[in-house]
């Protein structure tokens, strides 16, 4: 492992969403931990399909650009993926969609586990075969993009999905972000189990958690902040063990055993319960 002598450019795609603040800061946090030598430049727009793509692109014609993280959300994170890849510029997405790794792209990697890796976990853990469960999205594209990976995931752990929240049902998959999640636990709540993405293990929805969230279930290790550090740590570790280079980048990200064939976060899911804001690991 060599030490880093030039600058290291890194390129982190903040959105406007919620989790702005607290991702981008872990970015930050890792780049001042590895030394001076790592630079963060941070990108921010709020309409990632239009000004946003040509912001992208310019930044990955930046010199010395080793890699670019984020977005946390589908519209940025696709945007990145699409222009990163065509560059030839390895990209981290902090999202966790189902479909940005699913072509096997060699230059897409994903720091956090995918939504439907989520619920297989969640379900499993709730012991929630041959009963039914409540999938709660958002509307639009995104949301329709969770519903499938929620569908799949319940699939394939033997739970029947509730066609209308009238049905009810023995949980409710909570895919919303922080401040939708909020809106939802302000109406009424269903008598039932909740489950939740990582997307509400963020101080956006923890510092203030509704009371009616006590004992509801997330996954553990998923946290924005602590994904965005580990994504730039990552780059960093590759660029010292094969070099600068977006192409020696990637191949360090590869061979560094964070990742799976497709790119995917290599982890076992673990679940917490959300205690008085905090969230605690359950027993085995």
């Amino acid at each position: 492992m060599s030490s880093i002598s030039a600058p290291v450019l890194i390129g982190v795609l903040a959105s406007s969403g919620p989790w702005a603040s607290s991702w981008t800061a872990g970015a930050r946090a890792a780049a001042e931990a590895s030394g001076r030598t790592v630079v963060i430049r941070e990108l921010r727009d709020s309409d990632p399909w239009r000004s946003g793509a040509g912001q992208v692109a310019r930044l990955l014609g930046e010199p010395g650009l080793a890699a670019l993280v984020g977005a946390p959300d589908g519209a940025s994170a696709h945007v990145a993926v699409q222009a990163a890849t065509k560059r030839r510029v390895p990209v981290i997405t902090l999202c966790p969609e189902e479909s940005l790794t699913r072509a096997g792209d060699p230059w897409v990697f994903r720091a956090v586990p995918d939504d439907a890796s989520q619920a297989r976990a969640l379900l499993r853990r709730a012991r929630l075969r041959g009963r039914k469960a409540l999938l709660v999205v958002p509307e639009g594209r995104e949301g329709r993009e969770r519903r499938r990976s929620l569908e799949s995931a319940c699939r394939d752990s033997g739970v029947t999905v509730a066609g209308a929240p009238a049905e009810g049902g023995d949980a409710v998959l909570l895919w919303l972000d922080p401040p939708e999640a909020r809106a939802w636990f302000a109406g009424p709540v269903p008598r039932a189990l909740v489950l939740a993405s990582s997307r509400l293990d963020d101080p956006a929805f923890l510092d203030q958690a509704p009371a009616a969230a006590e004992g509801m279930l997330l996954p553990l290790g998923g946290a924005l902040q602590a994904a965005a550090y580990d994504a730039v740590a990552a780059v960093v570790s590759a660029v010292r063990s094969q070099g600068p280079l977006p192409a020696q980048v990637r191949a360090g990200l590869a061979a560094s055993g964070r990742f799976g064939p497709k790119g995917d976060r290599s982890v076992d899911i673990d679940v917490g319960v959300l205690r008085q804001g905090r969230l605690a690991a359950l027993e085995r």
